[in-house]
């Protein structure tokens, strides 16, 4: 299927697992063994982040892999933020400073079957992107640059209408918890906004915790980040 007839398909479907699904079928005419995509940034900053990624084919071994050893930095990751587009492993491979941990990790790659690779990120606006992968059961000496393009579409697209998707089915927030989550965004405490709402301290707590359940994370920041990730906006 050419790129725009997949454009026109994804833009039909309104599941994310569909969606998901749809990619992955996508990537099977160029011969990948695997994908995934991983929003960016992986946490707040500093210190260890659990790997969670929109949708990823990768074998259970390389899952745990990656789990095990992304924590000292995933240097086909690091090219392709730094170049802005498609890297190809088996190109960068000779010009990469590699750790042991990060051998070792690729190690476990090829041990799964994972040979090659293309790593590239993806931008939906400013601040909000992911880092997509496919992965090829044995090396290419060469990619097309033509090929390279099409997966940055491919993902591209998938990405957007996945942001799509997910805005529509977004929970809304009531007006309380916009207010909640505007004291979380300025860094007030709980105590602090017990006393400027009027509000005893286990009403502060119920409303945080519902903010969390309707976007679905776990930290204060978590949740700021998420609510303007997929277009929230605050009325106070």
């Amino acid at each position: 299927m050419s790129v725009d007839r997949y454009i026109e398909a994804i833009s039909n479907i309104d599941d994310t697992d569909a969606l998901s699904a749809r990619l992955i079928d996508e990537f099977d005419r160029f011969g990948v063994t695997a994908l995934v995509v991983q929003p960016l940034p992986y946490g707040g900053g500093g210190g260890s982040s659990p790997w969670k990624p929109i949708v990823s084919s990768f074998p259970l071994k390389a899952k745990t892999a990656y789990q095990k050893f992304h924590d000292s930095a995933d240097p086909f990751l690091e090219a392709s933020l730094s170049f802005g587009g498609p890297v190809h492993y088996q190109r960068l491979r000779a010009s990469m400073t590699i750790s042991d941990a990060q051998h070792e990790l690729f190690r476990e790659f090829a041990k799964a079957g994972l040979m090659d690779g293309v790593a590239m990120p993806v931008i939906s606006k400013p601040g909000v992107g992911a880092y997509c992968a496919v992965a090829f059961p044995e090396a290419r000496r060469v990619i097309p640059r033509a090929e390279l393009r099409k997966y940055h579409v491919i993902f591209s697209e998938y990405y957007l209408r996945y942001r799509e998707i997910s805005r529509l089915k977004t929970a809304v927030l009531s007006e309380r918890e916009r207010q909640i989550l505007a004291g979380i965004i300025r860094g007030r405490s709980n105590a602090a906004m017990s006393e400027e709402l009027a509000l005893s301290m286990s009403s502060i707590d119920t409303y945080v915790r519902r903010c969390f359940e309707k976007l679905n994370v776990h930290s204060r920041t978590e949740a700021a980040l998420k609510y303007f990730s997929l277009g929230g906006e605050l009325r106070h």
